[in-house]
């Protein structure tokens, strides 16, 4: 039920940094999902808020917030 990224997930998203670093033509969307655990309206309130940390350690890494889209796809 949280949104914090786990030091794996920080690894993995190193890398995607990296490849966009590389590519500063490419644009990317960042889903987030959740299990089937809660209401509807928590979860999708869940999975917005992942995808926004993943999106924020990205822009915190150095790529233009333009270049991220983040949604939320609840239990979806």
């Amino acid at each position: 039920g949280k949104a914090l990224l786990s030091p794996a997930s920080r690894l993995e998203l190193d890398k995607a940094v990296d490849l966009m670093k590389k590519n500063p033509s490419m644009v990317i969307e960042v889903g987030g999902h959740t299990d089937n655990v809660g209401d509807d309206n928590s979860n999708m309130r869940l999975s917005h808020e992942r995808a926004k940390s993943v999106r924020d350690y990205m822009v915190n890494a150095g790529i233009a917030s333009a270049r991220i889209q983040s949604k939320g796809y609840g239990e979806s």
